[in-house]
């Protein structure tokens, strides 16, 4: 089963450093939930390759995904991981004067498993408290 995700957020940061922040591979495992490590791989003009490890329902996961940065725009493509498929998308936008709205969306398939495990609710607050932890950690 397909699912999606998608979050919206406006802050009062400029969009310059929001996109900084979020194109800092690295910096993932400061704000994502579970993530106990997140590492470069592979860095070239066109895209990152990096890696984030999970421990999540007392099991270690590891995710390995290609991410294309453009001037406001991170695309998210899963080489290898847990996810049947995942493709995922961070948008920042100027809004005004260090007026920021970031934009988050995910499409992705589990497998049975995990798909049987988490609700779309459960699914739903690991993302938003994702972007939450990194909207937070802008303020800090």
């Amino acid at each position: 089963m397909t699912r999606k995700v998608k979050f919206e957020k406006l802050i009062k940061i400029d969009h310059e450093l929001v996109f900084k922040e979020i194109s800092n591979f690295e910096n993932y495992v400061n704000y994502v939930p579970g993530c106990s490590n997140a590492e470069l791989v592979e860095r070239n003009d066109n895209y990152e390759v990096g890696k984030l490890e999970f421990n999540l329902l007392f099991k270690n996961y590891t995710i390995t995904s290609k991410n294309y940065i453009s001037d406001n725009k991170i695309k998210i493509e899963q080489i290898d991981g847990p996810f049947i498929s995942f493709e995922g998308e961070w948008r920042v936008i100027k809004k005004d004067k260090n007026i920021t709205k970031i934009t988050f969306t995910a499409i992705f398939e589990l497998p049975s498993l995990l798909n049987n495990l988490l609700s779309d609710n459960s699914i739903d607050i690991f993302f938003e408290n994702s972007l939450e932890g990194f909207v937070d950690k802008l303020f800090d």
